[in-house]
């Protein structure tokens, strides 16, 4: 009787033990990890907390690395949602993305950057704002 007894505990404790440790998979597979690409070390660089805005002048060149597994085809930017024609250099360790301003641009410009990782699974977005000179305000 007690041996009866033992062994139904077991088998109690061995039934909540695996129903736990059930859940922890997931219907149809694993879920796949994506890693989206990273943006990093902006030019002009990125506005510092209670500075002024640097201030380029209309046309200039902007860049950035964007580090990860990258599709380089993927990669877009814009500028106050205007396409730019992105010049992309793989490096190794990461791509520089280098653009140059439409020189109709005046006053502050958001710089967007898209990129999607290599097995299109994750986008990765970032941006920063820029202050770009007005006509009347360059100096002579």
């Amino acid at each position: 009787m007690k041996i009866i007894k033992n062994i139904k505990y077991f088998l109690l404790l061995g039934a909540i033990f695996f129903a736990g440790s059930s859940y922890a998979f997931e219907v149809g597979g694993a879920r796949h990890y994506c890693k989206p690409p990273q943006f990093r070390e902006f030019s002009p660089p990125e506005r510092v907390k209670n500075q002024p805005f640097i201030e380029v002048e209309p046309g200039s060149e902007i860049s950035v690395k964007a580090t990860g597994s990258i599709d380089p085809s993927s990669i877009r930017v814009f500028a106050k949602k205007i396409v730019l024609k992105p010049t992309i250099v793989d490096r190794k360790s990461f791509f520089l993305i280098t653009a140059t301003l439409p020189a109709e641009l005046r006053g502050y410009a958001r710089i967007d950057l898209i990129a999607q990782a290599d097995k299109r699974e994750c986008t990765g977005k970032d941006g920063w704002l820029i202050k770009i000179k007005e006509t009347g305000s360059m100096n002579n």
